[in-house]
């Protein structure tokens, strides 16, 4: 953890001209947090956002089969060939101002970053790899942050405590902007409700607004969840980049296939399937 908290604070110089980059391109930029569910959450999200017609792209952690799955602009991953041009242009930039080595997943931060400034998008959608407070996503700041669960995982980076796991999600959090959460917990609930006014920022808890239920199984707290905070940006984004916000028919999409995740293979006997579902906890096994 100590080594993480020293690479993050040399990330800011390091990334400062990409930074400088993103912001001339001024998109609202969404951070998704939790435990479990960010990766269904935030394709859910994209894939709502990118019918609407706004011009999205998505960062995910980790890929399944291919680096090209880390990034997606609109519904399509990146192209060999531009992930083969922005990976040798990252590696120059970085290697021309002497920076020290990154991290695997910062140095691709990185390169997604450069994709980016090419492709300039109105919505980035970016999702933590590992808690958020430390993590590379966290040197852009968020107009809107999505928290979908908190569970115990990773406890030798973010602690063993709920309460000091939900303190490294939050990290990503900003003053003035809205906070989703589909948090089950009371106890959580509680916290981030003593949280919001001393941070200074709009909490729209789904389970207190009876969005969400206790009953309800995860799949279907990511697609509501998704569904509550497309709304909250495509208003924002309406507002900063114009459009008729309102002559959008705004409908949920059905959940996207990707590989790995959710995905069904057929058994020799053709009569039964294999289903693959990815779990790193016990919560998210269960």
């Amino acid at each position: 953890n100590e080594g993480q908290k020293i690479a993050f604070h040399h990330l800011p110089s390091i990334f400062a001209p990409l930074l400088t980059e993103i912001k001339k391109i001024n998109p609202i930029v969404v951070i998704v947090a939790g435990t479990n569910g960010k990766g269904e959450t935030i394709y859910r999200l994209n894939a709502t956002l990118a019918a609407q017609g706004w011009k999205t792209a998505m960062w995910i952690s980790p890929h399944i089969l291919s680096l090209r799955e880390r990034m997606t602009f609109g519904t399509q991953v990146i192209s060999y060939a531009q992930l083969q041009q922005v990976l040798t242009q990252a590696q120059t930039r970085l290697a021309a101002s002497g920076t020290p080595v990154l991290s695997y997943y910062e140095f691709l931060f990185y390169a997604f970053l450069l994709a980016v400034g090419k492709e300039r998008p109105q919505i980035l959608l970016l999702e933590v790899g590992l808690g958020g407070r430390l993590d590379a996503v966290n040197l852009l700041d968020a107009d809107c942050t999505v928290l979908t669960s908190i569970s115990r995982d990773h406890q030798a980076f973010l602690g063993s405590t709920y309460r000091a796991i939900l303190a490294e999600k939050l990290g990503v959090t900003r003053p003035g902007q809205t906070v989703l959460s589909a948090l089950e917990l009371k106890y959580l609930r509680q916290i981030m409700q003593q949280q919001a006014p001393r941070d200074h920022w709009i909490w729209q808890d789904l389970f207190q607004e009876n969005i969400l239920h206790t009953t309800d199984l995860y799949p279907a707290r990511n697609a509501a969840l998704a569904l509550a905070a497309a709304e909250k940006i495509q208003h924002q984004a309406a507002l900063r980049w114009g459009g008729p916000e309102n002559k959008r028919a705004f409908r949920p999409v059905p959940s996207p296939l990707w590989p790995g995740r959710r995905e069904t293979w057929p058994k020799k006997n053709q009569r039964d399937q294999w289903l693959f579902i990815g779990g790193h906890n016990v919560d998210g096994l269960r």
